[in-house]
C-alpha cells in the first residue's frame, strides 16, 4: 500500500519501486537493464536497484540523450524533486522522451528516463542526492530579442466578402509605432500631479478609479495621446474602441505611490506628492513602481471585463497580486536592455526561467459568456488567463511608468495563433 508523504516527494528509491510502481511497470522498466528477470515484484525491484548502484548510476545517466539529461539536471539543481513539464517545454521547446505508448495512449513502454522519475514525475530524495555529485547544472533560460522593429506588422484578418459570398482570410500590413515611454513617463507624472494640484482629478470613493471627465482630461496631457485613439462609434454592436489605458492607470498609480489622497470626490496631493513636484521624476517613478507591486488598490485582471466570476465565486480563488507582479517584474529585470521582445516570447521566458505565476487556484470559477461552456478551467484556460493578465499589467502599468518601451498593435484579432475560447466570437479584442 502506498504511504502518504506530506511534502509530495518520495524519500528513497526503495519506496519508489515498492509503493509507486506496479508489477507490470517494474517489469517494463527492468527489461531495459537487459538482465534476466525474476517473477516476484520485490526481486524485480532488486534488479533495478543493482542497475543503479554505485558508479552504474552515472553510466545510466550518460546513456540518456541530451534532452533527457537536461530533464534530470533541471530537477537535480532545483529546490523541488518534481519534474515541471510546462517549464521544461517553455525552456527547451519540447518535452523529453519518456518512452512509447500505443495509439490510444496505453501500453506504455518506458525509456531509461524512467529510472530517475516515479509516480507523477518525482525523483526520489536519495537518488537526487547521489546525482548532485556529477550532474552539471543546466544552462540558463535564454530569450530571443530583436535589435530593431520591422516597419510594419502583418495583421491577420477574417472577414465576409459580400462580393464573393465567402469568408476571406489573409494579412494586411499595419505600420508599427514605437512608444519610447521612459522620458515621456517622467514628464507625464509631473503633468498628472499638477492636474491633481489644480483640483481637476475626480475619482470614486469606492473603486478609486477616475471619472470619465478626469480620464478625458488626463488623455489631453499624455504625450502622443493614449495608445488607441477614441473613434466615433458607427455601430453600437461593434464598438472598435479599446478604451483608455494610460489615462486610466495614472490616477491609480499616484494613489498607490502615496502621492495623492482622496478628499471628498477629488484627489489632493499628499506631502510626498507635493515634494515630488520639485524632485527628479525618475526617483519618484521608481518609488511608485515598487509600491504598485505591493498595492491592492486594483487587480489588473478586472480590466479584462469579459472574464466573469472575478467578483463572485471566483474572487476567493484569485492568487495574491504581489505574487503575480513580483514574477513579472523579476522577469523584466532579467531581460537585456536596448532590445525588443515579443509578448509571447516574454511569457515563454518567464515560464522557462522559473518566474511563472498563476492568476487563480481554480480556473473553473472564471468564465467568458457562460459558466458551463465558457469556463476557463477547460484546456488552455490557465494559459489564456496568464497571457491576458500579463498584457494588462505590462501595457497599462509597467509601460505607463516608462519601464519598457512598447509598440502596440491594433487589438482586434491580435492573437490569431491562439484557439479562441468558447463564447468569444463577438469579443474581437479578447480573441
Amino acid at each position: 500500500m502506498r504511504r502518504y508523504y506530506t511534502n509530495g516527494g518520495i524519500p528513497t528509491l526503495d519506496v519508489a519501486l515498492s509503493e509507486f510502481m506496479t508489477s507490470d511497470g517494474l517489469k517494463k522498466l527492468a527489461a531495459l537493464t537487459k538482465q534476466k528477470l525474476p517473477t516476484r515484484k520485490a526481486d524485480i525491484a532488486e534488479v533495478i536497484k543493482r542497475h543503479l548502484e554505485g558508479e552504474r548510476l552515472r553510466t545510466v545517466w550518460q546513456s540518456l540523450d541530451e534532452l533527457q539529461r537536461a530533464a534530470v539536471a533541471e530537477v537535480v539543481h532545483s529546490s523541488s524533486t518534481e519534474f515541471q513539464a510546462d517549464r521544461f517545454r517553455a525552456k527547451y521547446g519540447r518535452g523529453p522522451n519518456w518512452g512509447t505508448t500505443d495509439g490510444y495512449g496505453y501500453r506504455r513502454s518506458p525509456s531509461a528516463l524512467g529510472f530517475f522519475f516515479y509516480g507523477n514525475g518525482v525523483m526520489p530524495d536519495d537518488l537526487k542526492a547521489r546525482l548532485e555529485a556529477f550532474v552539471p547544472r543546466p544552462a540558463a533560460a535564454k530569450i530571443e530579442t530583436l535589435t530593431e522593429l520591422p516597419a510594419a506588422y502583418d495583421l491577420p484578418y477574417s472577414r465576409w466578402s459580400s462580393k464573393t459570398k465567402t469568408q476571406e482570410e489573409g494579412t494586411e500590413p499595419v505600420a508599427l509605432t514605437v512608444r519610447e515611454s521612459e522620458r515621456a513617463a517622467q514628464r507625464e507624472l509631473l503633468s498628472v500631479l499638477r492636474l491633481i494640484d489644480s483640483g481637476k482629478v475626480s475619482v470614486s470613493d469606492k473603486t478609486r478609479r477616475a471619472s470619465a471627465a478626469t480620464v478625458k482630461a488626463i488623455t489631453t496631457i499624455l504625450e502622443g495621446g493614449d495608445y488607441y485613439p477614441q473613434l466615433p462609434v458607427t455601430d453600437k454592436w461593434h464598438d472598435e474602441n479599446a478604451g483608455p489605458i494610460r489615462a486610466f492607470a495614472w490616477p491609480l498609480l499616484v494613489q498607490a505611490g502615496g502621492l495623492a489622497q482622496l478628499s471628498g470626490s477629488k484627489l489632493r496631493l499628499s506631502t510626498s506628492g507635493r515634494k515630488a513636484l520639485s524632485e527628479p521624476a525618475a526617483d519618484t517613478i521608481r518609488t511608485v513602481w515598487s509600491r504598485w507591486i505591493d498595492s491592492t488598490i486594483l487587480d489588473e485582471l478586472i480590466r479584462i471585463e469579459c472574464i466573469k466570476g472575478q467578483t463572485g465565486r471566483g474572487k476567493h480563488s484569485l492568487t495574491a497580486l504581489s505574487s503575480r507582479r513580483v514574477a513579472i517584474a523579476g522577469t523584466l529585470a532579467e531581460c537585456p536592455a536596448g532590445a525588443w521582445i515579443a509578448a509571447d516570447e516574454f511569457l515563454r521566458f518567464l515560464r522557462a526561467s522559473g518566474n511563472d505565476f498563476s492568476v487563480t487556484r481554480d480556473a473553473w470559477s472564471l468564465y467568458v459568456g457562460e459558466l458551463q461552456y465558457g469556463s476557463l478551467g477547460f484546456e488552455d484556460g490557465q494559459r489564456i488567463l496568464e497571457q491576458r493578465y500579463l498584457l494588462a499589467f505590462l501595457l497599462e502599468y509597467a509601460a505607463t511608468l516608462g519601464l519598457p518601451a512598447v509598440s502596440p498593435i491594433p487589438p482586434t484579432g491580435a492573437r490569431p495563433n491562439h484557439r479562441p475560447p468558447w463564447g468569444t466570437h463577438d469579443l474581437p479584442f479578447f480573441r
